[in-house]
């Protein structure tokens, strides 16, 4: 396989195709001018490289014989970053406030202070369900609940959902009954996210199905769930079937109540 798309490459070469033939069609006299220059020294930088630098912008500028502009076209090969290393430009109770303010909104995310860039790799790259270097199931640390529910399987809350965001984006942990089929709750997660997709951020959980030889994690995003993976190898000690959610406006007594409702 050369992982080569052929629908996609035919529908660049047809779309590329219309736009020259469309361009011939109404082709026009024109006059072309060429700038360039450096720009960015204040503020661009490769915090990595800082000798391998492409300062240089690029603009290629086409006018009819009236003088009216008909494209412009500007090329500035370097990709700035701004205050990424330079964390001096906010204070340390700017920080600590932007800190505490991504907590709220998902508690379970892990947050890393890097200095200078100096990252390691791993807080990047060893993040999903599978350890890099054993490929073995780490499903736990993937889900991240943002808390554990103490109450009984199923109970609702006694109080008024708790809005964790300026914006209503809430974060909170469903657990789910037990025993329960996947054949039963499958099609169920997907009237679910039909019905409360478009709130929806993120869907994500570990389920403990009898008819399933090893638990299941299982991930949707707004109206999408995603086919699920079956942990091969892996078990927990007290095999608990849990969703997390993260939505913007939800109502957690509706959503809670509807999850159970299959």
């Amino acid at each position: 396989q050369t992982g080569i798309n052929e629908t996609h490459m035919k529908l660049i070469v047809e779309r590329a195709t219309g736009a020259i033939e469309e361009a011939i069609k109404n082709k026009r006299s024109a006059k072309a001018s060429y700038a360039h220059g450096d720009f960015g020294e204040d503020w661009v930088k490769n915090i990595s490289e800082p000798l391998e630098l492409d300062r240089e912008v690029s603009v290629l500028k086409f006018i009819d014989t009236d003088g009216k502009n008909l494209a412009t076209i500007t090329n500035f090969a370097c990709h700035p970053t701004i205050m990424d290393d330079e964390t001096d430009l906010a204070s340390a109770g700017q920080i600590s406030a932007l800190q505490e303010k991504l907590s709220i909104i998902n508690a379970g995310a892990v947050q890393h202070t890097i200095i200078n860039g100096d990252l390691d790799p791993s807080f990047v790259i060893d993040v999903g369900l599978f350890d890099s270097e054993t490929k073995f199931p780490e499903p736990q640390r993937w889900l991240r609940a943002p808390s554990k529910n103490k109450a009984p399987k199923g109970t609702l809350p006694s109080s008024t959902p708790n809005k964790v965001h300026d914006d209503d984006i809430v974060s909170f942990t469903v657990m789910m009954p037990s025993p329960l089929n996947w054949a039963q709750l499958k099609p169920h997660l997907l009237w679910f996210c039909q019905t409360y997709g478009k709130n929806l951020l993120r869907l994500k959980g570990i389920i403990h199905a009898a008819d399933q030889e090893f638990p299941l994690a299982i991930h949707a995003v707004h109206f999408t769930p995603y086919p699920p993976t079956l942990l091969q190898g892996w078990t927990e000690e007290n095999p608990t079937s849990r969703i997390v959610i993260i939505g913007k406006g939800l109502d957690e007594l509706a959503i809670r109540k509807a999850l159970m409702q299959f």
